[in-house]
């Protein structure tokens, strides 16, 4: 929760004075060949050669140990302005994390934020001890909390239909649609988990939901492929397959021992579980 995802273009500048002292670090005494001016230029120019996982592997020690800032305008309270820890990605958009959204109120629908970089030791110290997200669970104004799923489904949504690991495990066969409801059922108890691999022929999809060809790629009959073709997908992907173009609700089981347990549970431990 404390961290946020900043864009490799994003960071190059940010950090720029940190990643120059690790370049000269790394050219030695090279450095003293040339002015100032002179060095930074060709420290950036040789940056700018290296292979890609080469120039994150330097950015990232230049961005190690260290806060950024992030403020969403406007900033109406202060909550809209709070600390994180930066981890590199890929792309260009800033990520945080959904539970941050609410004391931003900040969805994802194009909201910009400005980020800033503390360059002091007291600085950062004080990043550190006061304004990180797990700091501030609660509202200064009202004491009541501010952290919360506000994006909860689309969060949801995706950890159902994220892309199977890649182990070798062979597929499921679903070979009619009974069989698809049954690996929806057992992926909605917890008895399958919703990265299980799942072969099915593209027919029983079209007959599951033939309304589905229509705005599904996959399923379109274009001509270049069988109508019998084999699709690998995935538990999770067929439950939400069929949630959506069937309108599927997979039987609910409630249990007694897990609601007590929910119930007696002090709010310590929740809001714990909550941060991981």
């Amino acid at each position: 929760m404390d961290e946020c995802g900043l864009p490799f273009v994003i960071a190059k500048d940010l950090f720029r004075g940190f990643l120059l002292a690790e370049l000269e670090n790394e050219f030695g005494g090279y450095a003293e060949e040339l002015q100032r001016r002179e060095l930074n230029d060709e420290l950036l120019r040789r940056f700018a050669l290296k292979e890609e996982e080469e120039q994150f592997c330097l950015l990232e020690k230049a961005m190690a140990g260290r806060l950024v800032i992030l403020n969403r305008a406007p900033t109406l309270h202060r909550l809209s302005l709070q600390a994180f820890r930066p981890r590199l990605v890929r792309g260009q958009a800033l990520t945080i994390h959904p539970l941050v959204c609410a004391p931003f109120n900040a969805d994802f629908d194009g909201d910009t934020m400005t980020v800033h970089l503390a360059l002091g030791q007291e600085a950062q110290a004080e990043l550190e001890r006061l304004m990180l997200p797990s700091r501030n669970l609660s509202s200064p104004a009202t004491g009541d909390p501010v952290i919360g799923p506000t994006q909860d489904m689309v969060l949801g949504i995706y950890y159902l239909t994220v892309d199977p690991p890649d182990n070798g495990e062979p597929p499921r066969l679903c070979q009619s649609v009974e069989d698809l409801e049954v690996v929806a059922e057992a992926c909605a108890s917890g008895e399958v988990p919703h990265t299980l691999p799942v072969a099915v022929p593209r027919s029983i999809l079209l007959e599951a939901a033939p309304a589905a060809a229509e705005d599904d790629i996959l399923l379109s009959d274009d001509g270049s492929e069988s109508v019998a073709a084999e699709v690998r997908t995935t538990a999770g992907r067929v439950l939400f397959f069929l949630l959506v173009h069937r309108g599927y609700r997979p039987p609910q089981t409630m249990e007694a021992a897990l609601v007590d347990d929910l119930d007696s549970a002090p709010l310590a431990p929740v809001l714990a579980g909550a941060l991981q």
